[in-house]
């Protein structure tokens, strides 16, 4: 159901899948590593609806929000979400994003896998064992003349 290869045991893989229960919707997220002694699994759950909060609702102290939308409204720069799984990145990258959605503005998407498909916005998922990379598609992603970039990650100097 997650578009795992149950015959593979050696690589990593990541699946996901939908569920509803009741008048909820949840994404599945499942990630499969390969360890000495069989593989270990981990399953996160998301609630479709949290991820398209509005800044304010985040529960982010005034100033701190106030810091967010002038950091993320500017007209160049960059600004990084980091912290640890579960911290909320995912959630505040997606309320931002939500906030500078615009039909003026051209906003381009490159992760892996896509979280969420978002109405408006062109989202691209990277394929590393394809050679389509974060760095390759933010080279493509500049032909396009975007007016933000979201990376999911950043993991190689050159992406940097």
């Amino acid at each position: 159901m997650t578009n795992l290869n149950i015959a593979e045991k050696r690589l990593p893989q990541d699946g996901k899948i939908q569920v509803s229960m009741g008048d909820s919707q949840y994404d599945l997220r499942v990630s499969l590593l390969p360890t000495p002694h069989g593989e270990t699994l981990n399953v996160r759950i998301l609630p479709h609806a949290s991820m398209f909060k509005c800044l304010g609702d985040l529960g982010y102290m005034s100033e701190d929000l106030e810091s967010i939308h002038q950091y993320i409204e500017r007209l160049y720069g960059n600004v990084l979400f980091t912290g640890p799984t579960g911290s909320g990145k995912s959630t505040t990258l997606y309320s931002s994003l939500n906030r500078l959605n615009q039909i003026d503005r051209k906003i381009i998407i490159i992760e892996n896998p896509i979280e969420f498909q978002l109405k408006g916005i062109s989202q691209m998922q990277a394929h590393p064992q394809n050679v389509f990379d974060f760095t390759e598609g933010l080279r493509l992603m500049l032909l396009h003349d975007p007016d933000v970039i979201m990376l999911r990650e950043i993991r190689d100097y050159e992406t940097a």
